[in-house]
């Protein structure tokens, strides 16, 4: 009777071994850096990070903000596609460097 719980037992670590081996890993998403300079001809950039809840009902892409206007994760019918991240200043060169250094981190 002992033999027979302890193959029951190598047996269940066995297969949760194995369906632990076989499910896919999550894949990371990729995160985007956005600069821009935050005048009114940007305005689709704030347009679309202060009305998630339409651009979800008019098509089931939309942003969800993690920290105002700072980042953001673009939402496909619920799921994370990316991360974005956003630097604004004046623009220009300022913005250019800017972009440079954070990607490079």
């Amino acid at each position: 009777m002992k033999n027979y719980k302890a193959i029951c037992v190598f047996v269940l670590m066995v297969a949760s071994l194995f369906l632990t081996a076989c499910q896919k890993p999550e894949k990371a998403i990729p995160v985007i850096l956005l600069g821009h300079a935050p005048h009114d001809h940007h305005s689709p950039l704030y347009i679309a990070a202060m009305n998630p809840e339409y651009f979800n009902e008019h098509g089931g892409i939309y942003l969800k903000e993690i920290h105002f206007t700072k980042e953001y994760q673009p939402l496909v019918k619920g799921s994370a596609v990316a991360r974005i991240l956003i630097d604004s200043s004046t623009g220009g060169k300022e913005l250019a460097d800017k972009i440079k250094k954070s990607s490079r981190k």
